[in-house]
């Protein structure tokens, strides 16, 4: 029962565990992605909002790279490209290249668009061309690239271009710090031209886009979405710490599990001992009874005179039954009434042991032994009287039982104040001289059925429940009891009660 219990508790506090750490976790991550998404935007945003309000200088710059940038192309030109390397088997590029005037002349916006109308170079003037441009190849750095599979280095690198609604674009090196393949570029502009949305996730060429119109074109700006990808590390990350915290919170538990349930453990196990003390010791005067009641149904024409031995057997038997099972619902009742104040009232605690102490005189005499008190007048305890009443005379009564011959009994009562302290207790001591209990004993003399060692108890019968029922007493008044023992001192009970103001 008690593992099913620790099974049922361990999981319990794993799945909250989980579910707390899946719901911080997944918060976390969800931020740091969106996060990522709008500093992404933001800064394509802020690269739009450069092209779409420069100054003066920054405008003639625009105005002079972008004419000194490689020529563009659109869509409807790589499908002439495309055309003409099916039909003749080479292919013919479609760049075309337009003198600055030109370009400033057919654009129709600040930043100069290259058409469909250009004519072609012809091989020698683009070879002019390249041959002029070859000298300064080794001054030119070429910008990375993004898009479809290529990763940048970690850094939000932003690719800006001026692009019209017939898919002709220019691109705007100024602000731009990567470029985009031909390929790439003009089916992601194809996507976004034809888009309602400001700004999104082109997933299939892995790229950002924000765009804003411009005059009677857009301004599109894209980077690479690998810098919005760094949640999936957080969350691996924190994957393998969640693991690591539930691996160290299951051994947590598992300690914490027994810790725990250990009084639940030791209250079964006592519920069982109990049990069976109990009904051992209700089987010796059962067996008694029944046997007596066998001689007496044995000789039937005998007078109860001649058989008054059996009958007086089976009485005593029968008052001892009645006495233990008197006790265990004491101790049933103590348990389950705990913390009540229906049944207490303020009473005179001194009164109360003084009378206690008047009725075990006569026993102390018959016994030779002394008894002492000493008793400080007007002590209240706010409890019940009457199991209060019990608690003192079964204390008073085992140091009776145990004093050795010729020994002396002495009782105190003290409170308000002890050794010159003000004290908000009430202490009872019961000190008798005799033989010292044990060690091993002394731990468990409290427990519910048990009972010293026969050096100790020799013939004093009893069922060992008048110290628990004691105990429980004292502590359902929110006292408590304490035992000292010693062969020189003897043994003292000691009783602490908290005073009623």
């Amino acid at each position: 029962m008690i593992t099913k219990l620790r099974k049922k508790f361990i999981f319990a506090n794993m799945l909250l565990a989980m579910v707390v750490l899946i719901t911080t976790f997944g918060v976390v991550v969800y931020l740091d992605y969106t996060a990522s998404f709008n500093d992404a935007y933001r800064q394509l945003e802020s690269a739009i909002a450069e092209v779409t309000t420069p100054k003066i200088a920054q405008i003639e710059s625009i105005q002079r790279l972008t004419m000194d940038s490689p020529p563009v192309v659109s869509l409807e030109d790589m499908n002439d490209a495309n055309a003409t390397a099916d039909s003749k088997g080479t292919i013919t590029s479609t760049r075309e290249v337009l003198e600055p005037s030109q370009e400033l002349e057919e654009s129709g916006s600040d930043y100069p668009t290259i058409g469909t109308d250009a004519s072609i170079p012809n091989s020698a003037e683009a070879s002019n061309a390249s041959s002029s441009t070859e000298q300064d190849k080794s001054t030119i750095v070429e910008a990375p690239s993004i898009g479809e599979g290529t990763t940048s280095s970690g850094l939000l690198l932003v690719a800006v271009y001026n692009v019209q609604s017939n898919g002709i674009y220019t691109a705007i090196p100024t602000i731009s710090t990567a470029s985009i393949s031909e390929s790439v570029l003009l089916r992601a502009n194809d996507i976004v031209m034809n888009s309602s949305h400001e700004h999104g996730d082109l997933v299939d060429f892995g790229l950002l886009y924000a765009k804003a119109p411009f005059n009677d074109s857009y301004i599109v700006a894209y980077s690479d979405d690998a810098s919005t990808k760094s949640w999936s590390g957080l969350a691996w990350m924190l994957t393998g710490v969640g693991l690591a915290a539930l691996l160290v919170f299951f051994l947590i538990n598992i300690y914490f599990s027994r810790w725990t349930l250990r009084p639940v453990e030791e209250s079964i196990e006592q519920q069982q001992q109990f049990t069976a003390d109990a009904s051992h010791e209700l089987k010796t005067p059962l067996t008694v009874i029944l046997a007596n009641m066998a001689i007496l149904r044995s000789s039937p024409e005998e007078t109860v005179g001649s058989q008054l031995q059996w009958v007086e057997s089976t009485q005593k038997e029968a008052e001892r039954m009645q006495l233990l099972v008197s006790d265990m619902l004491d101790l049933a009742k103590l348990k389950t009434l705990s913390q009540t104040t229906e049944d207490k009232i303020k009473f005179d605690f001194s009164d109360l042991v003084e009378g206690e102490v008047l009725q075990f005189e006569s026993v102390a005499f018959e016994r030779g032994i002394t008894m002492e008190s000493t008793i400080e007048p007007n002590l209240y305890v706010f409890a019940n009287p009457e199991k209060f009443g019990r608690m003192v005379s079964t204390l008073i009564d085992n140091a009776c039982k145990y004093v050795n011959d010729g020994g002396f009994i002495q009782v105190t009562l003290s409170g308000h104040k002890i050794a010159g302290i003000k004290s908000p207790n009430a202490i009872l001591a019961i000190h008798n001289t005799g033989p010292a209990i044990s060690d091993e004993d002394l731990p468990h003399l409290f427990n519910r059925f048990y009972r010293a060692d026969k050096a100790r108890t020799g013939a004093k019968g009893g069922y060992g429940l008048g110290l628990a029922i004691a105990k429980e007493i004292a502590q359902d008044a929110n006292g408590d009891i304490t035992v000292q023992s010693s062969e020189e001192d003897g043994t003292v009970f000691r009783v602490t009660i908290p005073l009623s103001v």
